[in-house]
């Protein structure tokens, strides 16, 4: 299984110099850390992660919070070329495997 730890290594790395561990850990205040924060909820879910898991790995209070969070970075995937090149790209460093999933996920 992809490690938590490794999604957000891959995010760091897509989003260079702008993202950071610590940022995706804590409260976003930037749009393109909230934006790569979705990305790492949408990865993690894909990689089986459980909510808890990834609630306490991305700085959320609880994992209540993460099924809208899920469903909006879906959608966002679906309407915004960008957003869904980045899933993709990401997905794509950890093998076809898992690209395919992320693609999987993008059509429910």
């Amino acid at each position: 299984m992809i490690t938590l730890d490794q999604i957000k290594d891959a995010l760091v790395s897509s989003f260079q110099g702008v993202v950071t561990k610590e940022r995706l850990s804590g409260e976003a205040q930037f749009d393109i850390v909230k934006k790569a924060k979705r990305l790492g909820i949408l990865l993690s879910r894909a990689a089986g992660h459980n909510n808890s898991e990834i609630a306490q790995a991305f700085g959320y209070s609880s994992a209540k919070s993460l099924s809208a969070t899920f469903f909006r970075s879906v959608g966002e995937c679906r309407e915004d070329d960008w957003m869904k090149g980045k899933a993709r790209d990401i997905a794509a460093t950890f093998g076809d495997d898992f690209l395919q999933k992320i693609d999987e996920t993008l059509s429910l």
